[in-house]
Formats: structure tokens, sequence, C-alpha cells
């Protein structure tokens, strides 16, 4: 996100509302990547594959 941005967030919610919110927006771009993952091997989740 862009520094104007975080720093409202910061401002209006401390450090700690601060950390939830990314912390939020980490679990859904892990969350994102592992269903493009699983996706990509046809619904089938392999924990070793061919690169």
């Amino acid at each position: 996100m862009c520094i104007p941005l975080s720093a409202v967030i910061l401002d209006s919610l401390g450090t700690r509302g601060f950390v939830l919110i990314f912390g939020g927006v980490l679990w859904i771009a892990l969350g994102a990547f592992t269903m493009a993952r699983w996706a990509i091997q046809g619904y089938r989740w392999k924990w070793k594959d061919a690169i």
C-alpha cells in the first residue's frame, strides 16, 4: 500500500490496528496464492511437483 494511506491508517487506528489490517492483507494474499496453486494442479494437491 502507498505511504499516505498507511499514514492515515496508522493515525486513525494506531499501531495495533495497522498491524491487524496488514496481517489480514497478508493472509488474504497467502490464501489467493494457495488457491491459484491448487487450481493450476487441477484441484488435486501435490506436495512434490515438477518445475
